[in-house]
């Protein structure tokens, strides 16, 4: 599946449109011209591809008279077509009204003798976005440039520019990113930040519009004029943009958070609409606080950029899973420290609603040190248990941080001998210390930074604020 992303309001504006890889949308390409698929209702995320804005390829049945042709293009308001194929029978492309494209799409499907319709969608030769900052990103595309003074090694990297000709994520694709909050209103992450569709106030919801056609509202639909406006949502932060900021706010503010637990069946968290604070017990899964040298509130944040950042928007980074939605779950305290104590609501939050809403991975970069007690082993089991809830759930990553520090008592980054939790939930072992078997649960990996020269780094990279890795 290709679906890129593109600048908000874009799609289907003349002279804007973002690029995507030849190479990963051969497949889409192919099923456009041969006519693959003809669901009469909107695909997942198929107009949020950026496409041209007047033109739509339809492909009749070969049996189809001409007659007939011009009957079914009579019944589609606008619709002209202007080019037929001498190769493949049946197939033209049709120009529409400005604007028109995915309701003159999902009409040519009802018609009878239609294969298939779809809208025009841009091509090139390869993606590389566009976001100012994404030559320091050589953990996903490494040409050996220099970032911070360090040359880097050739394709020491995760290849996500051949990935992301394949896929980008979509509206359905939810991280959940575990840590001191997220700031949803961050000029790079706000529109990847997950709306819950429960949540939204029914009055509000009627009146709002599904401008791409996704099945969900998304701060996407949001941020399009169409949306906007009394009994609405409005930027009510004064950022220039509508973002978590302005959604939060409580619905006599204009918001809508109206105090209720609107979900279906109830999930017990009130006004959940982009996640939930463990440790406030409140809706504001944002950061607060400030850094200080050993506590970062804005870490994060920070881990929420290197999953899904906006791509191609003119600024800063970009995510992996760019076009994924960032389900944020906070147990950080006011100034960022984390504790067991607050991992374990989040992690009911977590458990709660993964099957629910469909949260496929979630992101757990921290960890608890178990050696720091003269040495002693200690196994956290309420927090195994969670993870275990968790994995039971079915269906569910958990991505958990190796660590990235020397202990107290150990100077190497052996987690076979120094332990780091929930890292190590996946890894199935005695401990000594009151002789414990753990089960390992294979729904729960580490993962480890390396440097832009494919050595294990001694630190963690963080992609929204500190681009250029250590």
């Amino acid at each position: 599946m290709c679906t890129p992303t593109h600048d908000p309001g874009l799609s289907g504006s003349k002279g804007r449109l973002t690029r995507i890889g030849l190479a990963g949308c051969a497949s889409r390409f192919l099923a456009i011209i041969l006519g693959i698929g003809g669901a009469a209702s909107a695909r997942a995320g198929e107009f949020d591809i950026p496409f041209h804005p007047t033109q739509v390829i339809v492909r009749f049945q070969a049996t189809v008279t001409a007659g007939a042709k011009e009957a079914v293009h009579a019944a589609v308001p606008g619709a002209l077509p202007f080019w037929q194929s001498r190769i493949t029978d049946g197939l033209e492309v049709v120009e529409v009204p400005e604007g028109q494209v995915p309701a003159a799409v999902l009409a040519y499907r009802q018609q009878p003798g239609v294969l298939s319709a779809s809208p025009s969608y841009e091509i090139t030769a390869l993606e590389i976005p566009n976001d100012t900052e994404f030559d320091k990103l050589w953990g996903l595309h490494n040409v050996a440039q220099s970032v911070n003074g360090t040359t880097g090694l050739f394709d020491a990297d995760t290849d996500a520019t051949l990935a992301w000709d394949i896929w980008q994520g979509s509206a359905d694709c939810l991280i959940a990113v575990v840590d001191t909050g997220v700031d949803y209103s961050h000029p790079d992450l706000y529109l990847n930040i997950w709306i819950n569709q429960a949540e939204i106030p029914p009055t509000i919801r009627a009146q709002l519009t599904d401008v791409d056609l996704d099945g969900v509202i998304t701060f996407q639909d949001l941020n399009q004029s169409v949306n906007q406006g009394p009994g609405k949502i409005t930027d009510l932060n004064g950022n220039g943009y509508i973002d978590g900021g302005d959604v939060l706010r409580t619905t006599s503010q204009g918001g809508w958070a109206n105090g209720v637990d609107d979900d279906v069946p109830l999930n017990g968290y009130i006004d959940d609409l982009h996640g939930w604070d463990a440790f406030g017990s409140d809706r504001f899964p944002n950061p607060t606080g400030a850094a200080t040298p050993n506590v970062d509130p804005s870490h994060g944040t920070e881990v929420a950029g290197v999953a899904a950042a906006v791509g191609n928007n003119n600024q800063g980074v970009i995510g992996i899973a760019r076009g994924c939605k960032i389900v944020a779950i906070k147990f950080g305290n006011e100034n960022g420290t984390l504790f067991t104590a607050n991992a374990l609501p989040a992690m009911d939050y977590l458990i709660a609603n993964a099957v629910r809403y469909n949260i496929r991975v979630s992101i757990h970069s921290w960890g608890l040190l178990p050696w720091k007690n003269n040495c002693l082993e200690v196994f956290p089991q309420n927090l195994y248990l969670k993870f275990a809830e968790l994995h039971a759930t079915g269906g569910h990553l958990a991505v958990a941080a190796a660590g990235n520090y020397e202990f107290d008592c150990w100077s190497d980054y052996d987690n076979d001998e120094t332990p780091v939790f929930p890292a190590s939930f996946g890894v199935t072992r005695d401990y000594t210390f009151n002789g414990l078997h753990v089960d390992g649960l294979a729904s729960v990996i580490s993962v480890a930074g390396t440097t832009s020269d494919d050595t294990l780094a001694g630190c963690n990279t963080s992609a929204l604020c500190n681009a250029g890795g250590c």
